[in-house]
């Protein structure tokens, strides 16, 4: 593709961008984004995840009165799978022939239970909080889920509260949802757009 088609596209595009709010992206299912805690344990984040029906959630370290980070249903996948390679304990050992149930022998072993999230926080998987402003359009939202390589951004208020998440998939929503809003966009391929090459 020719840098004068991808400027033009890039030039037709922006506006649209440009114009849209994270604001007036779709809100969270419950109406209010679902914290974590440090001190929970990954037993406890997959409970409440699941319970909530939702696939990420903002970490708080209530300690440091900050977000330490974020976690999702695959970041806890990893540290269930983990759990596997430490070393049981000897009551894990014991309990092993003790004729108990098939589902109490696959259950996930004790640490699992017992790992906090705060034992996740320099895992490759761990999430950085990385937030956007709620003022912020739709551009800044791309520019930073593409320039930092994450796949959601926390929404905060003046007071700095998370009042959303933006995920690719949200973004992917509105676009489909609003159709002539961002009509521009069906026009260019990826790579006209300078998205792929």
């Amino acid at each position: 593709i020719s840098q004068e088609n991808l400027a033009a596209a890039q030039r037709e595009i922006k506006p649209v961008l440009q114009n849209t709010f994270v604001s007036e992206l779709k809100q969270t299912p419950h109406g209010y984004v679902q914290a974590l805690q440090t001190y929970q344990t990954i037993h406890e984040a997959v409970e409440t995840l699941h319970g909530k029906g939702i696939l990420s959630a903002p970490v708080i370290d209530m300690e440091a009165d900050t977000f330490a980070g974020f976690v999702d249903v695959i970041t806890l996948s990893c540290a269930a799978v983990d759990t596997f390679a430490i070393k049981p304990t000897a009551e894990e050992e014991a309990s092993k022939g003790s004729g108990e149930s098939p589902k109490e022998t696959l259950s996930l072993p004790k640490s699992f239970h017992d790992r906090r999230l705060s034992d996740l926080e320099n895992t490759p998987s761990w999430g950085p909080f990385t937030p956007i402003k709620s003022t912020a359009t739709l551009l800044d939202a791309l520019i930073l889920l593409g320039k930092l390589h994450i796949k959601r951004l926390p929404v905060v208020n003046d007071k700095g509260d998370v009042v959303n998440i933006i995920t690719q998939s949200s973004v992917l929503s509105e676009m489909a949802a609003h159709q002539d809003k961002f009509e521009v966009l069906t026009k260019h391929t990826l790579e006209e757009i300078g998205l792929a090459k």
